[in-house]
C-alpha cells in the first residue's frame, strides 16, 4: 500500500515515486474507473463508459494526480459559454483524492493545475459544487477565493 508520507515542495514523494499532475489519458481508463469507485460507488460506471469519454467528450478536462504508475487522485471540469454572457465559464465537475494521501496537498495541486489549464481555455468564471457538510472541500475551495451562493441548485433524472 502507498503511504503519503512527506510533503517538502511541490513535487513529494510517496514511497519512492514523486506524485506528478498531467492531464489524464485514455491509457488511465482502468486506473480512473477504480478511483471513481471510491469516489461515487462501486459500478457507478462502467469501464467502457469511462475509457468512451476519456476518447470523445472534448469538452471536460480531466487531471489525474499519479504515484508511479497509480493514480491516486483526479479532477474534472467542463468549459461552458452561452450567447447571454461575454465570457466563458467552468464547472469544476469532480475532484478526488484517496482517504490515505489526502493532507498532503494533492487536491490543491490539481485543483490550482485544473484552474490554470481553464483560464488558459479563456474561463473567468468557475463553479464548484459540493455538500454543505463537507467541511474539508469547502475550506479548500474558499482558500481559492471561491465564495458560497445563495444559488439553490435543482436536479431531475
Amino acid at each position: 500500500m502507498i503511504n503519503c508520507i512527506n510533503q517538502l515542495e511541490m513535487e513529494f514523494t510517496m514511497n519512492t515515486n514523486v506524485i506528478t499532475i498531467r492531464q489524464a489519458q485514455p491509457a488511465d481508463a482502468t486506473e480512473l474507473q477504480k478511483l471513481n469507485d471510491l469516489f461515487n460507488g462501486a459500478g457507478c460506471n462502467s469501464l467502457e463508459n469511462i475509457a468512451d469519454s476519456l476518447n470523445t467528450n472534448t469538452r471536460e478536462i480531466i487531471f489525474v494526480a499519479a504515484d508511479g504508475e497509480s493514480l491516486v487522485g483526479f479532477c474534472c471540469a467542463q468549459m461552458f459559454r452561452s450567447m447571454c454572457y461575454p465570457m466563458k465559464y467552468a464547472e469544476i465537475t469532480e475532484l478526488f483524492v484517496v482517504d490515505r494521501c489526502r493532507g498532503h496537498g494533492i487536491g490543491r495541486r490539481l485543483l490550482s493545475t485544473m484552474e490554470t489549464e481553464l483560464m488558459e481555455h479563456g474561463a473567468r468564471h468557475f463553479h464548484i459544487l459540493t455538500s454543505k457538510d463537507n467541511v474539508a472541500a469547502k475550506a479548500l475551495y474558499l482558500s481559492f477565493g471561491f465564495a458560497e451562493t445563495t444559488e439553490i441548485i435543482l436536479d431531475k433524472g
